[in-house]
């Protein structure tokens, strides 16, 4: 029974856990740990300065190609690893 509670609380931990269901998968329900999108904020938060970083370690070209593609402002995307690190 307590494998049960450690793995609710691991689901309420994930940060695409919300409002009872994943944000990110469509599924029936939430794999826990095991799931390959499995993250908590803190880690979430990590691996998004990461990518950010790497993609401002970048030629200008290549940089510039990325963040239009995706549409990323530079900005914003610092904004918004501050605040998951808050």
């Amino acid at each position: 029974m307590s494998s049960l509670i450690e793995e609710v609380k691991k689901e309420l931990e994930c940060f695409a856990y919300k409002e009872g269901k994943c944000k990110i998968l469509k599924v029936n329900q939430c794999e826990g740990t095991v799931c390959s999108f499995f993250k908590t904020v803190p880690q979430l938060s990590v691996e998004r300065q990461r990518s950010f970083e790497h993609i401002q370690s970048l030629d200008d070209a290549t940089r510039d190609h990325i963040m239009d593609f995706y549409n990323i402002d530079s900005v914003k995307q610092q904004k918004e690893v501050a605040s998951c690190d808050s």
